[in-house]
């Protein structure tokens, strides 16, 4: 049945926004990018790429069914949406796409995260932070990595300090209470810079929140 109706489909989307005739018992949903981000309903006895749908007493009735009878719908939609960022994703960030700006925390230059490119990687955050003097203090659980490019310095962890200089790894740990921490450059005339990669995925299971102890020097709201 799909095969027979490929044809038919490939011309609706040419047709781009113009009316179409109407098809008798179709009922079909697709996303296309060919017309911009519009999903192209058809419907007994009506269809149109932006048409409203005929207030019968079925379609009324199926308006009142639980959203929840569209979540199977919803994840192969999410599904593909996700399968062409696999395919058609941005997969090289440069450093002048990702210019460093100022957060409470301090100065940081997200790479992944926050949705600020199309990359196949959504659950990820990478991003460097240059430490002038220190950073803000917040707290939050654990579970990632920080690399440090350049510097030389300490993160206090709960209160406690981990000396790190270049070329060091630190990992904070997953511990009932979270983990408070805060940076810190011991040479202000060269600025100490890192990379933190972490995984939300993983996160999300652990009750991921941060709480802002204190700001950084550098924000000035």
């Amino acid at each position: 049945m799909l095969a027979e109706r490929q044809p038919i489909l490939m011309w609706i989307v040419e047709l781009g926004t113009r009316n179409v005739p109407k098809f008798a018992n179709w009922n079909i949903r697709l996303l296309d990018s060919a017309v911009k981000p519009n999903l192209i309903y058809f419907k007994t006895g009506l269809a149109s790429i932006r048409s409203t749908v005929e207030e019968d007493p079925r379609e009324l009735r199926r308006q009142r069914l639980p959203v929840m009878d569209n979540a199977y719908q919803e994840d192969l939609l999410n599904d593909a949406d996700q399968r062409q960022r696999d395919l058609n994703g941005q997969i090289l960030i440069k450093g002048t796409d990702a210019p460093f700006e100022v957060f409470r925390q301090g100065r940081l230059a997200f790479y992944l995260g926050g949705n600020r490119f199309n990359t196949p990687l959504r659950d990820r955050d990478f991003f460097r932070h240059d430490i002038r003097t220190q950073s803000g203090m917040h707290t939050h659980q654990g579970g990632l990595v920080i690399f440090v490019v350049d510097g030389d310095g300490y993160t206090t962890v709960n209160k406690k300090p981990l000396n790190w200089k270049k070329y060091d790894l630190v990992l904070l740990p997953i511990l009932p209470e979270e983990v408070a921490h805060q940076h810190f450059n011991r040479d202000p005339s060269n600025p100490a810079i890192w990379c933190a990669f972490i995984f939300h995925g993983m996160l999300r299971e652990t009750g991921y929140n941060i709480t802002q102890n204190e700001r950084s020097p550098d924000f000035q709201k």
